[in-house]
């Protein structure tokens, strides 16, 4: 009778129980634990998209205003949500490039009796949209200047187009209204990927105009009587929102001073020359040729080389006596007078966007502006960083008193927000007679 060897036996029986073990484990991970793992990881890749994009857009306003034109290439993380070993699939997204998306024109009517129009009416818009299998999917839209947030609860605006006033208080209340329109033009393109991809805009000098209330030596000389900027858009409640914070966040009063109305994807902004004050524009409108991929670079033509020919020596001349030169009177020269310092008649708050995580700590700079819209170096007002609709969530040293050593500029540090995620802050800073402009802190 042939013996049975117990001893193999269990260790054959051993092995099947721990691989059978390993597979329920594996099993049980890719069932219960994987799909949030790979929930976190695209939340995670769509934070690292939303930063390339707010990245791109801050470059792009930069290089608008030099006037110089140049350049701007980026790039964007398209897909994310990878979990090596049991789940290395990669969501995907989109990236697409629409010159003939929307419109944006400004007209101006001088006091002389003149009128200024927009060179352009085109907008054009550049969309990033993910396509994501665990996380929700979201699409950032850029258009003029504005980023929109947009998924399936609804939109939100990320970051303010290129559009402000400020108010300086001199013998009489003076307005300035800026306006920096960055077009998006060239051909329509799109690219969806899992990997990383190439976006180019280019502005050819040509392409950067400057119109307003300046002469060639920079000086306000043409007031404004009232000022109508016209957008359509699919995002007329954003704007519309904008506009509205943006003119009455400097004192004017809306059905008097300015009037918004929206009639569909139509946007019409009037805004008029308050009553005994003056109302100036700048207007530094930009035309972007952008492109999808590697930029092309052209290498110029091509030149056809031409056999060299030994030339002929040449005698070499007798140089001629040099003179001596007659020395001049020395003059002593008159020192400029420094200039006299001026009051300041506002605050300026940077960066016009933030996006921050929970408790991250972040920083603001607040200058302080006189009437010439120089820095006002002896400004010594206790300033306040002020959230309007959610105080009690910003955290820090968000009360300074300027000092003569500051010269009219402080930078805000160690800020940092409490509260939910994914929320919009509406930031602005004041000494209690003077206001700044808004930013825009957004919590992820």
């Amino acid at each position: 009778m042939r013996r049975v060897d117990a001893d193999g036996i269990s260790t054959v029986v051993g092995a099947i129980l721990i691989l059978a073990l390993l597979v329920t484990v594996v099993a049980m991970a890719k069932v219960v634990y994987l799909p949030e793992m790979k929930k976190q990881a695209e939340a995670d890749h769509m934070q690292t998209a939303l930063k390339d994009f707010m990245d791109y857009k801050s470059r792009l306003d930069a290089s608008s205003q030099n006037g110089r034109g140049g350049t701007v290439t980026g790039r964007i993380e398209m897909g994310g949500g990878s979990i090596p070993i049991i789940g290395p699939s990669k969501s995907s997204g989109t990236l697409t490039v629409d010159p003939s998306y929307g419109s944006f024109n400004i007209t101006a009517y001088f006091m002389d009796g003149s009128a200024m129009n927009s060179t352009a009416t085109n907008m054009g818009a550049i969309v990033y949209s993910s396509n994501n299998n665990y996380w929700i999917d979201q699409q950032f839209h850029y258009e003029c200047g504005m980023v929109v947030l947009t998924q399936s609860s609804g939109s939100v605006m990320l970051a303010p187009p290129g559009i402000a006033m400020l108010r300086r208080e001199a013998s009489q209340p003076t307005y300035t209204l800026m306006v920096s329109p960055i077009r998006i033009d060239g051909a329509r393109a799109s690219i969806s990927s899992t990997g990383s991809e190439v976006i180019t805009s280019t502005l050819f000098p040509e392409k950067s105009f400057y119109y307003g209330s300046r002469d060639v030596d920079n000086r306000y000389v043409r007031g404004v009587d009232n000022v109508t900027i016209s957008v359509t858009t699919d995002f007329a409640r954003e704007w519309s929102q904008y506009f509205r914070s943006t003119f009455s966040g400097v004192g004017l009063i809306e059905g008097s001073d300015f009037n918004v109305s929206v009639s569909g994807r139509n946007v019409t902004v009037n805004v008029a020359r308050p009553v005994g004050s003056t109302l100036y524009i700048d207007c530094y409108d930009s035309d972007y040729i952008t492109t999808l991929g590697s930029p092309i670079v052209s290498l110029g033509p091509v030149v056809t080389p031409v056999p060299s020919v030994t030339p002929a020596p040449t005698p070499t001349p007798t140089p001629a006596p040099t003179p001596t030169p007659t020395p001049m009177p020395t003059s002593t020269p008159t020192p400029t007078p420094a200039p006299t310092p001026t009051p300041a008649t506002s605050l300026i708050i940077t960066p016009t966007f933030i996006i921050v995580d929970k408790g991250e700590q972040f920083s603001v700079t607040v200058t302080a502006i006189d009437a010439t819209g120089r820095i006002a170096t002896t400004y010594a007002g206790k300033v306040t960083i002020t959230d309007e609709e959610n105080g009690n969530n910003l955290h820090g040293p968000t009360t300074y008193k300027f000092t003569p050593a500051d010269a009219g500029t402080h930078t805000f540090s160690s800020l940092w927000y409490s509260g939910p995620l994914f929320t919009i802050h509406n930031v602005y800073a004041t000494d209690g007679n003077l206001k700044s402009n808004y930013i825009l802190v957004f919590i992820i």
